[in-house]
């Protein structure tokens, strides 16, 4: 399985507070089947504007400390940001916040952006026009927390038709803590448009949000089938990643 959205890096956000929970974290997610995980710290226009070159230093500190224990977990680069065009050109004028950024692949770009329920969601479709233009695919994250989720539903298909990928929350899904009729949403948009969708856990601590996808397999499962679960948890996010099969 594949997190495409956590805050384990310790110390650069309001995710993991320390090594020591970040570790725990990381023991939560192996043992729940989680073989790679996005690191996704608040960054550019978002709240702590974490720059790349502090989370690669944390991020190099984490790789290390998971090696001298044997931790099995790869962990990629990556960042969260409003959903504002600003963003955008502080994306492109920084590459590395990229998903998975490789110099050798620059011509992939991929971004997870973050609608605040102070913004409205139809201005991701502006912001999704922006970033086709600038060659950056988007992925939203938990649209499914968003006040105007239910209300948008048109929307984020149409969105989700012109190339925009939904991130939902592995807990807000195992937990169906939903406003009421927004399961129906997501699992309408899911049989809408599987390829447009991935999953994360957006871990802040062993406790808060845990690193744990696999709370999400037993109801994507009796939704749809295994191979759903397959192509959400590993399929979509490989290819979105530029990871090998």
């Amino acid at each position: 399985m594949i997190d495409m959205h956590s805050h384990i890096l310790p110390g650069v956000d309001d995710g993991a507070k320390d090594m020591a929970e970040a570790l725990a974290m990381a023991e939560l997610a192996v043992a729940s089947g989680v073989k790679i995980m996005v690191t996704t710290p608040h960054g550019l226009s978002s709240p702590f504007n974490v720059a790349a070159s502090t989370r690669d230093l944390v991020l190099k500190d984490l790789r290390q400390e998971f090696q001298r224990r044997h931790l099995v977990l790869e962990l990629l680069p990556g960042m969260e940001c409003w959903a504002d065009e600003k963003a955008l050109n502080e994306a492109l004028a920084h590459p590395e916040c990229f998903m998975n950024y490789r110099p050798e692949d620059a011509g992939r770009k991929c971004l997870l952006v973050e609608c605040p329920p102070m913004f409205d969601l139809p201005m991701v479709d502006s912001l999704l026009f922006q970033a086709q233009i600038k060659g950056i695919d988007l992925i939203l994250a938990h649209p499914e927390r968003h006040p105007g989720f239910r209300r948008h539903e048109r929307l984020l298909a149409a969105m989700m038709d012109k190339g925009l990928t939904l991130q939902f929350n592995a807990e807000d899904i195992r937990k169906r803590r939903w406003l009421w009729g927004a399961e129906r949403v997501t699992r309408r948009l899911m049989a809408r448009n599987p390829a447009q969708i991935v999953l994360g856990s957006d871990t802040h601590s062993k406790d808060k949000r845990p690193p744990n996808l696999a709370f999400a397999r037993e109801v994507i499962c009796e939704w749809f089938d295994e191979g759903m679960w397959e192509q959400l948890s590993v399929r979509n996010p490989s290819r979105l990643l530029g990871l090998k099969d």
